[in-house]
């Protein structure tokens, strides 16, 4: 016999009995985790101190430096070019570091297929150096920490969007020639040519972006800190 009537049959309070008849879906649970937060309420305040928190220590902490380190920097015979200069190539020490260590596992995993994929080193040093430039010259016009959400909105849809997972061919020609735009795809294209070994004059266009981007962001970055920082 099913024992559904007898489940029927329990007693319910309040709201919860009603809401069960009257069919509000959700709302029994609402009730439940409101009573059971009760005496739990200084866990909803954590959600909101947590985060408020973090950018606290950023603002105080992080933020207090910045003047002082760009002020001492400029005390000794660096110009705003080189300390831009200097920014971007310690990106670009990260970024040789990590493509070594990314071609060490792919040949540990046996993914190597042709030799091609050595040149892979110096072609990642030039994506990093068109990003670091790019990225230098957008923090020089950031007002607040608020405006690092402007850098999400640029990169999580190239990070989605840009062939990053499958082919190009996916898409329709015209939404192709906007993703061909992007720097992430150029930076994808030349990578993926020299680690499969389909190497190719086009690919000339690729490093010829690349090259321009991370140029244009340095002398934007250098002129934005001579600006910002000696006026």
């Amino acid at each position: 016999m099913s024992s559904a009537p007898a489940t029927l049959r329990l007693p319910l309070p309040g709201l919860l009995s009603r809401s069960l008849s009257g069919g509000l879906g959700g709302l029994p649970l609402v009730e439940r985790n409101a009573r059971a937060y009760r005496h739990l309420w200084i866990l909803l305040i954590t959600g909101v101190l947590e985060p408020l928190f973090y950018l606290l220590s950023i603002r105080i902490g992080l933020g207090a430096l910045v003047g002082p380190v760009y002020d001492a920097a400029l005390a000794t015979p660096l110009g705003p070019g080189d300390i831009a200069l200097g920014e971007i190539t310690w990106a670009l020490s990260r970024g040789l570091l990590y493509a070594v260590a990314f071609l060490v596992v792919l040949a540990a995993m046996g993914l190597v297929h042709s030799a091609w994929v050595l040149v892979a080193v110096p072609a990642s040093l030039l994506i990093s150096f068109a990003f670091a430039g790019i990225g230098m010259a957008a923090t020089t016009y950031m007002r607040s920490w608020k405006d690092f959400d402007f850098v999400i909105l640029a990169t999580l849809p190239m990070f989605l969007f840009s062939t990053t997972f499958y082919p190009l061919s996916v898409y329709p020609r015209a939404l192709q020639i906007v993703v061909e735009c992007t720097p992430l795809y150029q930076a994808v294209a030349l990578l993926r040519g020299f680690l499969f070994g389909v190497v190719g004059p086009a690919m000339l266009v690729n490093v010829a972006y690349l090259a321009v981007l991370g140029l244009a962001g340095l002398f934007v970055a250098s002129r934005r800190l001579r600006r910002l920082l000696l006026t």
